[in-house]
């Protein structure tokens, strides 16, 4: 669903890709989304001229362009395995595992430095939040190092001037900022209960969404002063659920889109004469 700004309601978007986690391209004329099936496709940005990308049995979810459009990286599995981040060239090919690090968690969504020199992934699915970590890939050599005091943090995006990334604090349902200047953390916001965040275009704002609360919401932060307001209602929603959590993301004029349950209910009718 995207969110209509003059009517305040949220309303279909693109229903025909039958997807989520859709992301565009830098220059805003292709997009990525996965399928329910949890496939990767791309297409142009109406969603016309759909290209199947990844296949079953790999399942995928959380695509982001390279900032050049030449690579996409998401995070993939493959059926009762542990995600981990992979690249693919967004004109096709074989899927490529960014690391080789065996570690005994998953790997979450992939964002990239705005030079397209290196990925940041946050660590998921951990047992004690203090195994979690924030990880940063080279590209050249895929050295991987870890940010300083990131333990217990998920769900990384790094900000569009590559000066911030935006994490999350599960146990603590809290928005935190690593200033790459100061190699350190502060707060932004809290609570903050979603599973994803995502930047504006311009860096001024980091967006987040609170889904257990009175009041589930869309809300925004804005980095200058870090002031706190709502942007649109969820409690009209029915938050879907799935394996890989809600999901919430923004077009290209920063409009938020959030993916949305139907809930519907159908009569059937049972033959029981024998046969």
């Amino acid at each position: 669903l995207r969110f209509d700004g003059g009517s305040h309601q949220f309303t279909p978007f693109l229903p025909a890709l039958f997807g989520w986690q859709t992301e565009w391209s830098p220059d805003a004329k292709r997009m990525s989304y996965v399928r329910t099936d949890l496939t990767l496709w791309k297409a142009s940005a109406d969603g016309s001229a759909p290209q199947q990308l990844v296949f079953s049995p790999m399942q995928t979810m959380m695509p982001r362009w390279s900032p050049d459009g030449a690579t996409i990286a998401f995070s993939a599995r493959m059926p009762n395995q542990l995600w981990r981040v992979y690249l693919i060239q967004s004109a096709g090919g074989t899927p490529e595992r960014l690391t080789t690090i065996e570690q005994a968690v998953s790997e979450g969504a992939p964002t990239w430095s705005p030079d397209g020199q290196a990925i940041i992934f946050g660590d998921t699915d951990c047992v004690l939040p203090k195994n979690c970590s924030i990880h940063r890939v080279e590209l050249k050599t895929r050295t991987v190092t870890t940010l300083p005091g990131s333990e217990g943090l998920r769900t990384a995006r790094w900000s569009p001037d590559g000066r911030y990334v935006a994490a999350l604090r599960q146990e603590t349902a809290e928005m935190l900022l690593f200033d790459f200047a100061t190699l350190k953390w502060s707060s932004l916001a809290q609570p903050i209960t979603g599973d994803d965040l995502a930047w504006s275009r311009n860096g001024e704002y980091v967006y987040g969404y609170n889904r257990y609360a009175n009041y589930p919401e869309i809300l925004r932060v804005h980095l200058r002063d870090r002031r706190k307001e709502r942007v649109a209602s969820l409690a009209s929603l029915t938050l879907a659920t799935s394996e890989v959590g809600n999901w919430m993301g923004l077009d290209p004029e920063d409009t938020p889109l959030f993916y949305h349950s139907i809930p519907s209910s159908e009569v059937f009718a049972f033959n029981l004469e024998a046969r």
